[in-house]
């Protein structure tokens, strides 16, 4: 009932990834010939994912991913 869309304008819902962040991270680097630059993905994946909390409203420190969820029920 629901479609949740990453990257675009306007988004409405923020989801903590700060437990989960190592995982994805190491998932993103298993795609090496898509990575110019692994040495600096995590840092990079930290600072976006720091970035995205703050405009959330998440407590310093967390990591977090923004989504413009919309209703299609």
């Amino acid at each position: 009932p629901q479609v949740w869309v990453m990257g675009g304008p306007d988004p409405n819902r923020y989801v903590d990834t700060t437990d989960v962040l190592e995982r994805k991270v190491k998932a993103l680097l298993s795609h090496v010939s898509q990575l110019p630059d692994p040495d600096g993905l995590e840092d990079r994946m930290r600072g976006w994912g720091r970035m995205i909390a703050a405009a959330g409203g998440l407590p310093e420190g967390r990591t977090a991913e923004a989504f413009r969820v919309i209703d299609t029920a």
